[in-house]
């Protein structure tokens, strides 16, 4: 639940597990609510972090779920219509960098064991896909280059 005049948010969960409970948080820090943005003509929506390392050491969110830009609310961004994410890293010398998925396809070998999406591509910032993604147009860019090479096949 989002406050979108004074920026707060609330996160309840109701699964079994640990995570059980509500969290009460700022959008600033963890970023739902946030309005997406438009990057390599995709649009970048701003989701709560995997990992809760170094959370307040970035201006940035640490995760997008990336959607095409026909995509117009927040409701909209399902399984079907998410088209990869980026996730903030760190790099080998401890410099931030950003992780990539791209290219849903159900046969594809990542998510399997978190997410009900599967993708086709991805890029740990080092390998596959070139140097590390330094910024998160960067990022974007990868994954609108990915879209492209899968729509040309």
């Amino acid at each position: 639940m989002v406050c979108h005049s004074c920026g707060s948010m609330q996160i309840v969960t109701g699964e079994a597990s640990d995570d059980t409970g509500g969290t009460t948080g700022s959008t600033k820090h963890i970023a739902y609510g946030l309005p997406p943005r438009r990057v390599a003509g995709l649009l970048l929506w701003p989701a709560q972090p995997w990992l809760d390392v170094g959370r307040l050491s970035s201006e940035e969110p640490h995760d997008f779920v990336v959607t095409r830009p026909t995509v117009k609310h927040a409701t909209q961004v399902t399984a079907d219509t998410v088209v990869g994410q980026i996730t903030q890293s760190m790099g080998k010398r401890r410099g931030r960098i950003w992780t990539t998925l791209a290219v849903p396809n159900p046969d594809g070998p990542y998510g399997r064991l978190v997410s009900p999406v599967h993708y086709a591509h991805a890029n740990d910032g080092h390998s596959q896909g070139g140097s590390p993604l330094r910024t998160v147009t960067a990022a974007a860019r990868w994954i609108a280059a990915r879209l492209a090479e899968a729509s040309a096949v």
